[in-house]
This record gives C-alpha cells, sequence and structure tokens, in this order.
C-alpha cells in the first residue's frame, strides 16, 4: 500500500514547509525496531533520536512486524526522529511508555515556492 502527498507551494516568501509523521509500530523501543537509510546503515532503534540533513528514503523496520513502512522525498528533506513517550500510572506507579516514532521533515523554499512529495510505503517481508 502506498501513500503519495505532493505540496505545490505558490507566491511565497522564503522559509521552510514543515510536516511530521507519528508512527506506531509493534516493536517501539524494542530490539526489533530500527531506522534504515538508503545506503543500508542502521544508526538507531526507534527508541533514539535520529538528526539527518538532506535524506531521500528512510525505512522504518520491524521485525515484529515482519515488515515496515518506507518514506521516500523529493527533493530529500531533513529529517529528526525522536520516540514519543506518555507517563501512564499503573499499580506500581508511573510507567513510561513509547507509543511512536515521530518523524519530522523540512524543505528550504525558496521565494516564489516550491514542490516537494513524501510517499509512505507499507511493506511486509
Amino acid at each position: 500500500m502506498r501513500l503519495t502527498v505532493s505540496y505545490r507551494l505558490r507566491g511565497l516568501p522564503a522559509g521552510t514547509l514543515q510536516t511530521g509523521f507519528d508512527i506506531a509500530l509493534p516493536s517501539c523501543d524494542g530490539v526489533g525496531g530500527r531506522y534504515i537509510l538508503a545506503h543500508g546503515s542502521i544508526p538507531c532503534g526507534f527508541g533514539g533520536p535520529l538528526e539527518r540533513d538532506a535524506v531521500a528514503t528512510i525505512t522504518l523496520d520491524d521485525r515484529t512486524l515482519g515488515g515496515g513502512i518506507r518514506l521516500t522525498m523529493s527533493p530529500p528533506a531533513a529529517l529528526r526522529a525522536q520516540p514519543h513517550h506518555t507517563i501512564s500510572q499503573s499499580e506500581e506507579g508511573f510507567e513510561r511508555i513509547m507509543q511512536a516514532a515521530a518523524i519530522s521533515l523540512a524543505w528550504p523554499v525558496q521565494a516564489g515556492g516550491g514542490e516537494f512529495t513524501v510517499t509512505l510505503e507499507i511493506y511486509r517481508d
């Protein structure tokens, strides 16, 4: 399954276009969840922060799910990923629980506008 979102900006001053996703996957901050960059490197798991400039493709790979989500950006975007935690109270006290991977994408916009595309693809191994 694939979802593509295209942004066409016209008549704007120079600035930044920023968008984001909160993606919940079964592994969360467990050992089975990891980010994979386009060249195959694994910088960290979903529980760690990740910042990169000019990312064209990133995969959120989840071994518990047996697949994951691939994000493709055109042009490449600045990417910031971090865990989204909530605090809940249980019989044993307060617990910090990872709910999702929070992904933020940003592109510089030239005066006048520009075109930007994000494709989200769900895959199974």
